[in-house]
């Protein structure tokens, strides 16, 4: 069986397994929590999450870590603290090198993702092995496609 079929055929968490998410965080505020929060299943410990702070000055990392500090999640979620703003691009560069996975997934602290939309894209990258990036549609809270997704 190729390893397209087998990720196809396994369950969410193990698609979800294979990715490493990277955030950057810059005063993000509640979204930070609620963008992290919803990359996980119900009680599943998968995927991995980076959050590169650039020097937050709200309370977006405190927020982050009450919400997290009790849950099955809190080892996946590991949190470099800049001290100050490098940018969004130095900041994924710097999420990237602490990566170790087969996929990375770049998503803004103000975007929500749902698990299976995440382990489609996974889909996707196995049944297409000569691409490089994949992408959702991205909605509004309103339910429209955001310009450009």
């Amino acid at each position: 069986m190729s390893v397209a079929a087998n990720s196809l055929a396994g369950a969410l968490t193990d698609r979800l397994a294979r990715v490493d998410v990277l955030i950057v965080n810059y005063n993000a505020g509640k979204w930070l929590a609620r963008s992290v929060e919803t990359v996980f299943p119900r009680h599943a410990t998968e995927p991995n999450v980076i959050i590169v702070d650039n020097g937050s000055a709200d309370d977006s990392l405190n927020t982050l870590e009450s919400s997290i500090s009790r849950t099955a999640q809190a080892d996946r979620i590991k949190c470099d603290r800049v001290g100050h703003n490098t940018g969004f691009a130095a900041g994924v560069n710097r999420a990237a090198a602490r990566a170790s996975r087969e996929f990375l997934l770049i998503l803004n602290p103000d975007c929500l993702i749902d698990p299976p939309v995440l382990a489609r894209l996974v889909d996707e990258l196995d049944r297409h092995p000569e691409t490089a990036m994949v992408s959702g549609k991205v909605l509004d809270p309103d339910g429209k496609e955001q310009r450009g997704s």
